[in-house]
């Protein structure tokens, strides 16, 4: 078996390290030695330079649809190919709708079933391919992934591990707590989308801060550019173009809590008869849905689109005017992320990174000093009702949209009717959520931030 690297982790400083963009990459990798200038008593000196990118392999559970095959993608397109080429291994050949989308960009794919609970084979192959490509790093993708990845490489002596995670998954096994605990030992950095996901792997699976690092997800604004947009997209959903519209889109599933928007349209509707429900996604849930919106009488005003290919999307969220994501739990939103880079304002549910997307460090208000009505920065803020009993039902504004608590729906009608009742707030919220993602949520910064993790270990391998 590989080395585990303990004990040259880098250092860390008030907890958590930061990523640190722009940090020389000195990949391990294949070197040329030429002639410098001659030194001062006369001698050639031997200099170095390296010459092919170092080999980062990235292993995940499928390439279907979903947030971390997206930003793998978005990683793949926008990683510099002279300092880093990326391979990736998939353990699906059953999901594989980002397959051709990765080769197109020139990436080397492998796909490496997984059959079973557990399968000593996928072990082996993953093995014999890490040791035949020899990379200078893997990163896993997902649990399947981050469970045979991390112990393939180390298997296979690769120098640096990272394990990616996408969720803080509060209602996670402890059977996979205690798996990740384990694998922690053999993984030199755990890198995580969202700050409230890096907290809580410090706490239930026990990380050390020296391990943990947050790269947040990032947008490509070349793509959801409001204007760039041909307004096709009501056209596609069949909904007048005088209808407003409330939208999401994400897998019907328990864990989304799409059960609570339609009955928050439900609320809505007989105030605002011409808005329309559109959800994006396919999943478990969709006959339970529309069953349910048939009995609170807004079927004819629901629309449940089934999955729609990454390229309609920006289309599909231009087309919307209030954007609500009611879930149990979240990591960093893709959904969030292109609403308000479409400049949408987003009503969501006050878990996991949600706040850090929406609310600015310093707009950020705990749930019990919520007062009916203030001003934020020259907007109204209306904070629903001040009564002790009311505040089962309140929400919050922040920057960029409005925060409800889990499984509160007259909360989020509440806050639909909000923005629906004063366009100037829901115009205002969605402008400060495209300058939010300009700054802070784009492509380039995602993959310049992981990256720097890459070098941090590549530097780290290259001194040991």
């Amino acid at each position: 078996m590989g080395t585990m690297n303990r004990g040259r982790e880098p250092g860390t400083k008030n907890g958590v390290v930061p990523t640190r963009p722009g940090q020389p990459s000195r990949p391990n990798q294949a070197q040329l030695t030429s002639v410098s200038p001659s030194s001062t008593d006369g001698a050639h000196v031997p200099t170095t330079y390296d010459l092919r990118p170092a080999t980062v392999v990235c292993i995940i559970d499928d390439l279907g649809r979903g947030g971390a095959q997206r930003q793998l993608v978005e990683l793949a397109r926008a990683i510099d190919r002279q300092r880093f080429e990326l391979r990736v291994v998939a353990l699906s050949d059953q999901k594989t709708i980002y397959l051709e989308t990765l080769r197109a960009l020139g990436v080397m794919v492998e796909l490496v079933p997984h059959r079973g609970t557990f399968s000593f084979a996928t072990l082996v192959r993953l093995r014999r391919l890490l040791r035949c490509w020899r990379p200078a790093l893997v990163q896993t993708w997902l649990f399947t992934a981050d469970f045979y990845g991390r112990i393939a490489a180390r298997l296979a002596g690769v120098p640096s591990v990272v394990s990616t995670v996408r969720s803080p998954e509060p209602d996670k096994p402890r059977h996979y707590v205690w798996v990740d605990r384990w694998l922690a030992r053999i993984t030199d950095l755990v890198v995580a989308n969202s700050a409230c996901a890096v907290e809580m792997f410090r706490q239930r699976e026990r990380i050390p801060a020296r391990k943990l690092r947050v790269v947040y997800n990032g947008i490509d604004l070349t793509t959801f550019d409001p204007a760039r947009v041909n307004g096709s997209g009501r056209g596609a959903l069949g909904v007048m173009s005088s209808a407003r519209v409330i939208g999401s889109v994400g897998r019907l599933e328990p864990v989304k809590r799409y059960g609570d928007l339609v009955g928050a349209f439900c609320r809505v509707g007989s105030t605002y008869p011409g808005t329309v429900l559109v959800l994006v996604g396919e999943g478990s849930q969709r006959a339970q849905l529309e069953e349910q919106a048939r009995q609170g009488g807004v079927a004819d005003r629901v629309r449940l689109t089934g999955a729609a290919p990454a390229e309609r999307m920006a289309e599909l969220v231009a087309a919307m005017d209030i954007v609500v994501l009611p879930s149990e739990y979240e990591g960093c939103s893709n959904t969030i992320l292109e609403a308000m880079a479409m400049g949408k304002p987003v009503i969501a549910t006050d878990v996991g990174g949600n706040r850090e997307l929406l609310a600015t460090s310093n707009s950020v208000h705990s749930p019990q000093s919520i007062v009916h009505s203030s001003t934020q920065d020259g907007l109204a803020v209306d904070r629903g009702p001040s009564t002790v009993d009311a505040l089962r039902t309140s929400y919050e504004v922040v920057d960029c949209g409005i925060l409800v608590q889990k499984g509160d729906v007259d909360g989020l009608a509440a806050a639909i009717l909000a923005l629906l009742g004063d366009r100037d707030k829901a115009v205002a919220l969605g402008d400060r959520g495209r300058a939010r993602v300009e700054r802070d949520f784009t492509t380039a910064r995602m993959v310049r931030e992981m990256t720097a993790v890459y070098d941090e270990l590549l530097d780290v391998e290259k001194r040991a």
